[in-house]
């Protein structure tokens, strides 16, 4: 990782009284010696696409507010079930 703040909380974790990785560092000869950060999630925005006009289409003028945002949110999972269809990638 190249940013510290980012590996910071995995090195306190995977560090023990004995071996401190905060300090010394720590050093993967091979893959089989890495340390595993199991709780560590690492997310990378690869698009993004403007849906505004769609979303804003989708509610009916005459729609009370509360009506207005069911169909907001009805057009919304549509827009990111297909963005998971097509990416493979969950929404989040």
């Amino acid at each position: 990782m190249t940013n510290h703040h980012v590996g910071a909380d995995s090195l306190q974790k995977l560090s023990t009284k004995d071996r401190d990785l905060m300090r010394n560092s720590f050093y993967a000869r091979t893959p089989a010696e890495e340390l595993k950060c199991v709780d560590l999630e690492l997310n990378v925005l690869m698009s993004i696409e403007d849906v505004t006009q769609r979303v804003n289409a989708a509610v009916k003028s005459a729609a009370d507010s509360a009506e207005a945002e069911k169909q907001r949110r009805a057009v919304m999972n549509t827009i990111e079930k297909e963005a998971s269809d097509r990416t493979g990638c969950a929404a989040t």
